[in-house]
């Protein structure tokens, strides 16, 4: 296998040092004071003292990302729907050199995960939205290039190999007929995604927001229970809750290998940050060019 170029980690203590510093000065405390919660595809911080979680992207390319998901989030707080909120008593995004880092009003969380009757709760309530202001079009495998183009380290062979299954799904994907028509979606919605309060459940996350089809919003539990061992009620509650069982209907093999090429590449950006990321990003690679991923071990 041909050796990547390594960059320097974007989300490493170094990096990350300027972008906090800056953030922190503008919620008056000390950066002794954030927390770190998790760096995947963004590297994520508590900060309890000033209330705050801070977001941080890279690189500074998602700046529009970053702006959309900012203006869904306020959207969705000014009609009262169950979601995080940004704070709005802040000026941002913030722009730090390669950075993009957001503010969110922190919000104690309740221990263990939202259920998946929760979360079809939420996404029936999504889906019938209709917002003032346009959204992008669903595209995920050009979402999938964009990550591979932000990859930190990436192998050659590795990057064909992910760009081959694209190429090889996207006709099949072209030729769906959808079931449910299309309208408001998370985008990655799994129960990863919700924030267990000590009231109703939040929904977080909304990068992946935009215009598309409602399937797409369904397909992840049943991913998550293929590949990682989510238990099979799981993925009969979600269709119970919700009211359709996306396992059924006849596309649901095509979009099931789209949101597997679609984790796989959403770590990309952070593959010299965290080595034991990196370990799994390429075991799941391999199995794309074996043909048999088998099953996969949690990116934490």
């Amino acid at each position: 296998m041909t050796r990547a170029t390594v960059a320097a980690p974007r989300f490493g203590p170094q990096a990350l040092d300027r972008p906090l510093r800056q953030a922190c000065a503008r919620l008056g405390v000390p950066v002794t004071e954030v927390e770190l919660v998790r760096a995947v595809a963004n590297a994520v911080f508590r900060v309890p003292l000033a209330g705050t979680i801070l977001r941080i992207a890279s690189p500074a390319g998602r700046l529009e990302r970053a702006r959309k998901t900012l203006k869904v989030a306020r959207w969705l707080a000014g009609i009262g729907f169950p979601a995080v909120r940004p704070r709005d008593d802040i000026a941002q995004p913030l722009v730090v050199g390669d950075h993009v880092v957001t503010f969110w009003d922190y919000r104690c969380e309740r221990p263990g995960r939202a259920g998946v009757h929760e979360m079809a709760y939420l996404l029936r309530e999504l889906h019938g939205l209709r917002p003032p202001f346009a959204l992008p079009a669903w595209d995920p495998l050009a979402d999938i290039l964009e990550n591979l183009d932000d990859a930190e380290a990436l192998e050659p062979e590795v990057r064909t190999v992910i760009e081959r299954c694209c190429a090889a799904v996207k006709p099949r994907m072209e030729k769906l007929t959808f079931a449910l028509e299309p309208g408001v979606i998370h985008g990655d919605a799994y129960v990863g995604n919700l924030l267990r309060t000590a009231g109703a459940p939040l929904m977080l996350d909304f990068d992946q927001v935009c215009v598309g089809p409602r399937e797409w919003d369904l397909v992840p539990t049943a991913v998550n229970t293929l590949r990682l061992g989510r238990p099979c009620a799981d993925v009969r509650g979600l269709a119970a809750a919700y009211g359709f069982d996306v396992t059924a209907w006849k596309g649901f093999d095509v979009l099931r290998q789209v949101r597997e090429l679609t984790v796989i590449a959403g770590v990309a950006p952070a593959l010299t940050s965290r080595p034991e990321l990196a370990q799994e990003f390429h075991r799941r690679a391999a199995g794309l060019a074996s043909g048999d991923l088998g099953p996969w071990s949690p990116y934490t």
